[in-house]
């Protein structure tokens, strides 16, 4: 479980860097990504303090809006840009690299599963459990 954590996070301070990189490139210069790990990392470390789910609850809140929102927003911009760019895809060939960046972004997506059961213990209603985990897999593939 705690290789599981680690390869997680791992790729997710990774993607956020990436992402930062990208996002503040136009007003912020050339910070490379090399620069943005130890930033996300500094800003990430006192939720890691926290003892369980149940001490940073708001966050689940905020990340069911943020992608509630993010949805809706990618759905529109699709819904806007589709008829100009209606073509066929091109994809590049794989090559040994982007397998195993792919392979990794694939288990970051399954890295959670390994937390469900300190999500049950912090519940009141324990026996609960299973509905709402159907529940949140269901509004997952059906929101995104």
């Amino acid at each position: 479980m705690n290789v599981t954590r680690f390869g997680a996070s791992t790729v997710f301070l990774l993607l956020t860097a990436g992402l930062l990189k990208t996002v503040t490139a136009s007003f912020l210069g050339h910070i490379g990504i090399c620069s943005w790990i130890p930033i996300v990392g500094v800003l990430l470390t006192p939720l890691m303090w926290l003892g369980s789910p149940v001490d940073f609850w708001p966050a689940a809140y905020s990340a069911m809006i943020s992608t509630v929102i993010g949805s809706f927003l990618l759905i529109v911009n699709i819904i806007i840009e589709s008829p100009d760019h209606i073509h066929s895809a091109k994809y590049p060939a794989p090559t040994f690299k982007s397998f195993f960046l792919s392979f990794g972004n694939i288990l970051f997506a399954f890295g959670g599963a390994s937390a469900f059961p300190n999500f049950q213990n912090d519940m009141r209603e324990k026996e609960k459990f299973p509905k709402a985990v159907t529940f949140g897999f269901i509004g997952n593939k059906y929101l995104n």
